[in-house]
């Protein structure tokens, strides 16, 4: 958000250069000159930049949110048989595994509450995942 809003900003300043570059004097006026062109090209790339990340990250939310439902059920159903005594699974994998999830929910859900990035994440797919929780076995 805060990135898209600095953009906008630097395409303000260019706008507002333009608009009072007459009361400059010469010298004064080749500098805004410069400095107009300079942060219109920031500003108005930045913005093509944030406005296609948005449109993709918001796009393709539904679909990412549907393979990673199906991913989580996957892991829940392998830690189900781990717990179990049935030993058809490498444990060490599944809590790899595991772990690998939980970091990239931890992730997502943390760009998309972080105000410099959150426009750029989806809040109902970052909502939808789930951490799966798991307790290390107790041996006897």
């Amino acid at each position: 958000m805060i990135f898209t809003l600095i953009c906008v900003a630097l395409c303000l300043v260019c706008y507002w250069i333009e608009k009072n570059s007459h009361k400059f004097s010469y010298r004064a006026e080749t500098t805004a000159a410069t400095i107009e062109l300079l942060s219109g090209l920031i500003g108005i790339l930045g913005l093509i930049v944030c406005i296609v990340t948005i449109l993709v990250g918001h796009a393709f939310a539904d679909n990412q949110t549907r393979r990673d439902q199906i991913a989580y059920e996957g892991l829940c159903q392998r830690l189900e048989v781990i717990e179990s005594n049935y030993e058809d699974v490498s444990k060490s994998t599944v809590i790899a595994d595991i772990t690998e999830w939980n970091d990239h929910v931890y992730n997502t859900k943390y760009w998309a509450e972080n105000p410099w990035t959150s426009w750029f994440y989806s809040q109902d797919y970052a909502d939808s995942l789930q951490y799966i929780e798991y307790t290390t076995p107790q041996s006897n």
